[in-house]
């Protein structure tokens, strides 16, 4: 059943265990120059959190209950609660849009919070949802509450009125209990959402949209939405897709912003360029909220880039920072050692010019299934440095295109001078590239002097401290040896 565009959670709960309510407040620590420190709220209304026991008796009920809890993955999908420890009692039906109660008060707290949605059940008869308009004290200890809309059929005493609040799902994850064969208890974990009662209600409904987009080589945009359809907004069609985000999270401070955005599993998505590793260029990330009717009208709610997608399986999770955690990166000190700490071909540190050092060939030949993997590259300009052992170990290769762009880093390289091949050891399995296909070869530095003084000719920018020995003789390492003892 569906009320307000929104589905009705329908299945027993069991009340009679104990359930945990929570009511967390949002308050904001604010400092205003040198004076006292006080807090602030940011929410309009007190967020409820909930968690109880479903019990599922029959394979039907479990199989049904799976669909409504897999159509519910992500923070974006709410739905109606029923909640009936904040029920009313019902005394008489006056009309379809009328009922009386036993008087709690109801008409000087109904309107304190934003759950006036009320859901009637009886025995025999359809469930119904409707809104709380009005209520007023008729005296002798009776209120009478009136609809906004009218009932399909006018409730009475034989009813049941519960509250419903809009919730979603605290988390994705499955808790099962199994006391018999086809009988699961279900426990439910919900967090209520004050400020989207009225959304149903309106016009036009809330859209959100996803832009992705990385610069060259991969030079791509990626526009997503999670409405049923795809949509057009300002030029750009956002294809409609599973995909939605959490709790944005915001501070009156001025401090970096977190999102995670969650998407269904596809090999083209952006996403994915991150499995198994990532595509070794940042992918950026905006959020956008809009309407049904004036989609071209859009509030930027987040942008940032997309800092780690984990293998998760069929479900992608990015985790994206403000591009304000930028300011807040702390910069490693220096370390005083033989070796260097510099990024080789940095052009603010090292200074080694990388396009005097890097070459190209094309791929004769990949191995996936090896341990690690290897590539066979025909060299376009052999000569006795870059067919050294190890010339380019620690570096990396970058090959293709735009969504074809692959980069991975080099473990050891070795010359056949017989067959004029470079053959070199990848960190991961190559995904897209082909024989035949292009590719660029960066060596890599191994940080030691050496290294900086005869491969790169950069000793005048080595920060190391070659005379610094590397283990500290003060230090004598602890004697792990144990004595035999005797068992008895």
């Amino acid at each position: 059943m569906n009320y307000l565009s929104r589905p009705i959670f329908q299945f027993t709960v069991n009340w009679a265990d104990p359930v945990n309510r929570s009511f967390p407040y949002d308050l904001r620590e604010v400092s205003l120059g040198f004076g006292a420190e006080y807090f602030t709220s940011r929410q309009t209304h007190v967020a409820q959190g909930a968690q109880f026991m479903v019990d599922l008796t029959t394979d039907a009920a479990i199989v049904e209950f799976d669909a409504f809890t897999a159509d519910r993955l992500g923070p974006a999908k709410s739905f109606w609660l029923p909640v009936p420890m904040e029920a009313l009692e019902i005394v008489a039906g006056v009309s379809a849009t009328q009922f009386d109660i036993t008087d709690q008060n109801l008409r000087d707290t109904w309107a304190d919070h934003p759950d006036v949605h009320l859901y009637f059940t009886a025995g025999g008869q359809t469930p119904q949802a409707a809104q709380i308009a009005a209520v007023a004290d008729l005296g002798g200890g009776i209120e009478r509450v009136t609809l906004t809309t009218a009932l399909a059929v006018p409730v009475n005493s034989s009813w049941s009125a519960a509250r419903l609040h809009c919730v979603r799902l605290a988390d994705d994850v499955e808790r099962a209990w199994l006391p018999r064969e086809g009988w699961q208890r279900r426990s439910l974990r919900v967090i209520e959402l004050p400020l989207e009662y009225a959304e149903p209600v309106t016009a036009s409904p809330v859209i959100y949209l996803y832009h992705f987009w990385a610069a060259a080589p991969i030079d791509y945009h990626w526009y997503f939405t999670s409405f049923a359809s795809n949509v057009l907004s300002a030029g750009n069609e956002y294809v409609a897709a599973p995909i939605n985000h959490g709790r944005l999270r915001q501070s009156v401070r001025f401090e970096a912003e977190s999102l995670e955005i969650y998407a269904g599993y596809s090999a083209d998505h952006p996403l994915a360029l991150f499995l198994p590793v990532p595509t070794g260029r940042p992918i950026n990330v905006e959020v956008f909220e809009t309407t049904f009717d004036d989609p071209d009208t859009v509030t930027r709610l987040f942008t940032g880039q997309v800092r780690r997608v984990p293998d998760s399986g069929e479900r992608l999770t990015a985790h994206c920072d403000s591009f304000a955690s930028l300011l807040k990166q702390r910069i490693p000190p220096l370390l005083a050692k033989p070796d260097c700490d510099y990024q080789v071909y940095d052009s603010r540190t090292c200074k080694a010019p990388q396009v005097k050092f890097q070459t190209s060939g094309h791929i004769t030949a990949i191995d996936n299934t090896a341990q690690p993997p290897t590539m066979t590259i025909s060299l376009r300009f052999p000569n006795a440095t870059r067919t050294a052992a190890s010339y380019f170990a620690q570096g990396w290769i970058e090959t293709g295109m735009r969504l074809s762009f692959e980069v991975r880093t080099i473990f050891n390289s070795t010359w056949d001078a017989g067959a004029s091949r470079l053959t070199v050891v990848l960190n991961a399995p190559l995904l897209k590239a082909v024989v035949g296909q292009e590719v660029q070869i960066i060596p890599g530095c191994d940080g030691t002097a050496g290294a900086c003084l005869a491969k790169f000719r950069n000793y005048e920018n080595f920060p190391g401290f070659i005379g610094m020995p590397r283990n500290n003789l003060s230090l004598v390492a602890i004697d792990n040896k144990v004595s035999a003892g005797d068992k008895k």
